[in-house]
């Protein structure tokens, strides 16, 4: 379905609200505005919608911070991401828009428990595991739309911080979304309807990755993840609940 009136308009302040969280926090943009995105378009092109919206913010954050990309990190990542993403784009063709909705339940209160994963020690200096990690990313972002989160634990373990952070996921993150789409619109599962609301949706993307990305080296976003814990939390049960 193409979004109107207030539908539209909770598209568009989702939108800003998700791309701000990203650009400040490095990821959970997407995660965020995913029920919001379900509810408004339907399961089944909810993740493709979405993927096309988020190449403008990861775009953007990249070129935002594109002297902050670590080049090393990042190709041992997309080396497997790639691949992972294509597969996963389609496998999602193929399921049944019952399955996709439960299986997003479970990924967000999945990416609650792995956002609390902390033990950087374990893996400090195996930059290697991003490759492995960037397959089975890039095959469940094609599937459930943002599984941002769920990286995030690996990035951190090689050192990555603050901008450095932000930028390197953030471009391995863009490099994942080309790749679903060219599969997504092989299938026709983005109409031009949802096209010309995309476009709307990743404008306001644009703005709210600049001004996240102006606040980055001020604040910290952790009392506010703790609520989007429970949101997820809440949402997620939500979704796995309904038939």
């Amino acid at each position: 379905m193409i979004a109107h009136g207030t539908d539209l308009i909770l598209l568009m302040v989702g939108a800003f609200v998700g791309a701000l969280v990203s650009g400040v926090c490095g990821f959970g943009g997407g995660i965020l505005i995913l029920p919001l995105v379900v509810a408004i378009v339907g399961p089944r092109v909810a993740v493709p919608f979405l993927t096309f919206g988020l190449l403008f913010s990861n775009g953007t954050r990249v070129f935002l911070l594109r002297r902050f990309v670590v080049w090393s990190s990042l190709w041992r990542y997309v080396v497997g991401a790639i691949p992972g993403a294509l597969i996963g784009a389609f496998v999602f063709t193929k399921l049944p828009a019952g399955l996709v909705t439960r299986s997003i339940g479970v990924l967000l209160i999945i990416t609650v428990v792995v956002r609390r994963w902390r033990r950087d020690d374990l893996l400090a200096g195996h930059t290697w595991i991003l490759a492995p990690v960037g397959a089975v990313i890039g095959f469940l972002s094609a599937i459930w739309g943002a599984v941002g989160p769920l990286a995030v634990p690996f990035f951190l373990a090689t050192g990555l911080r603050k901008e450095r952070f932000v930028a390197t996921i953030g471009f391995g993150a863009l490099m994942i979304h080309v790749a679903k789409l060219s599969v997504y619109q092989s299938y026709d599962l983005l109409s031009w309807g949802l096209v010309k609301t995309g476009l709307a949706f990743g404008a306001l993307m644009i703005v709210g990755t600049w001004v996240g990305k102006q606040i980055l080296v001020q604040t910290t976003p952790r009392i506010f993840m703790i609520l989007v814990d429970l949101l997820l939390v809440i949402v997620g049960a939500v979704f796995l609940l309904r038939s």
